[in-house]
């Protein structure tokens, strides 16, 4: 245990940290004191860098600094300015189990021909033209994905609808999209 008089240096050294703090006056010394008279004294002293580079890049540092060693020496002080040392045998089999679940769920409801040719009919902000070009469209989809070539032909047959969904609002898109995933599903 240590004597009166090193407590008393500790007690007071918490005080002029709580000065420093509110007036913001003399960091770098009171910094500076503390590194060297606590730094040795303590294995648990925290680990500070003591560089001009960053704290001319980051003023605030050495006042964190000063909290953070003020923290410590209310620390220290609690315990009767001992380091404070982890009993390693009366916490010996300690085991730490998590347990995450995660589901994703992805489901694509692979409508028919007639039922997306039924949806686009009933687009009210579609013009005639613009309802005969897309049904134009769903009736060629529906010829590649009927057509007996491999899911790779077919993938390429359909580039050009693709493009030309893109072009579409996304009301168009998001009906016909499920579409093209029958390319996927048929073989």
């Amino acid at each position: 245990m240590k004597n009166n008089d090193f407590i008393k240096m500790v007690d007071e050294d918490i005080i002029r940290c709580d000065v420093v703090i509110t007036t913001r006056q003399g960091v770098m010394d009171l910094l500076n004191e503390l590194m060297g008279k606590y730094s040795k004294v303590s294995n648990n002293f925290p680990n500070i860098e003591m560089n001009s580079l960053l704290f001319k890049m980051h003023p605030n540092v050495p006042m964190e600094n000063i909290r953070t060693i003020q923290g410590f020496l209310k620390a220290y002080r609690l315990n009767n300015c001992e380091d404070y040392k982890f009993d390693e045998s009366v916490h010996n089999g300690i085991n730490v189990i998590t347990n995450i679940s995660n589901n994703n769920e992805n489901t694509i409801n692979l409508q028919n021909f007639s039922e997306v040719r039924n949806k686009i009919e009933e687009m009210s902000s579609l013009t005639d033209s613009e309802i005969d070009e897309i049904l134009s469209k769903i009736d060629e989809l529906e010829n590649i994905v009927n057509s007996s070539d491999r899911k790779t032909k077919k993938w390429d047959k359909a580039k050009g609808i693709i493009n030309w969904i893109a072009t579409k609002g996304v009301d168009v898109a998001m009906t016909v999209i499920p579409l093209l995933m029958k390319i996927g599903a048929t073989s």
